[in-house]
């Protein structure tokens, strides 16, 4: 949808309607937004995705302004082009991917520490099982990480050196698509290069399982709160 902000009394400030906005909002240490947004025409090279458009889901990393004005915007895929991932993208089977990336959840990084810097963010593109670490001010990508998930979502930084990641565990069967036992709070240690569950055995007595969406948040007094969306319910352990 468009990009919309609204005041206290829900009247309408500002709309963007540039791209097609979608998932997540969060800001940063500046007071900009980033946000997720399907790209029109196409940043990804045509020899790739074509012209027409309904090709190709071009999901890009969207700044903008406390006032809707786009400040910078970069296609995930060119990201992983730009880094020789792209037979991540374009893998061989009977049929071309529309949208390999699916982009849920941008993660601003608010302040320095040993293994990020400010300004850096972390993506959730569901469609790759991967969370990545990105610098946006050099184009880099600076870790990577794909274990113990598989169509994530919710990626949250704990200290620094440690973030959560919503691990809805959801495989493709010939049953059809379904989770794997159970959603999951994964956690990844950089400092250890190590990873953990959290508080996995309440997940699956009361058998968390949204097949999409969904979020975690691990609180200050290490209790979890769960929005486990495809069921409607709140779940606070």
């Amino acid at each position: 949808s468009p990009l919309v902000k609204i005041d206290k009394n829900s009247q309408l400030v500002w709309q963007n309607q540039e791209d097609r906005f979608h998932h997540s909002i969060e800001q940063d240490h500046e007071g900009n937004f980033w946000v997720s947004a399907a790209v029109y025409p196409y940043q990804v090279d045509k020899k790739y995705v074509g012209l027409e458009h309904g090709n190709y889901l071009d999901d890009a990393i969207t700044k903008v302004s406390a006032d809707g004005e786009i400040l910078f915007q970069k296609s995930v895929s060119n990201i992983l082009i730009e880094h020789n991932l792209k037979s991540l993208l374009f893998q061989l089977g009977n049929i071309f991917y529309t949208d390999p990336i699916h982009l849920n959840d941008i993660q601003p990084v608010l302040s320095d520490g040993p293994h990020w810097k400010r300004g850096d963010l972390f993506l959730s593109p569901r469609h790759q099982h991967m969370i990545i670490l990105y610098r946006p001010s050099t184009n880099k990508i600076i870790w990577k990480g794909t274990d113990y998930i598989a169509a994530q979502h919710d990626v949250d930084i704990l200290d620094d050196h440690r973030i959560s990641i919503f691990n809805n565990n959801v495989i493709i069967t010939t049953d059809g698509v379904k989770v794997d036992g159970n959603n999951e709070v994964v956690i990844y240690d950089f400092k250890t290069d190590s990873y953990s569950k959290y508080l996995n055995e309440s997940l699956k007595q009361y058998d968390v399982r949204t097949i999409s969406e969904g979020l975690s948040q691990i609180l200050d007094n290490n209790d979890l709160f769960i929005e486990e969306t495809n069921y409607g319910r709140i779940l606070y352990f």
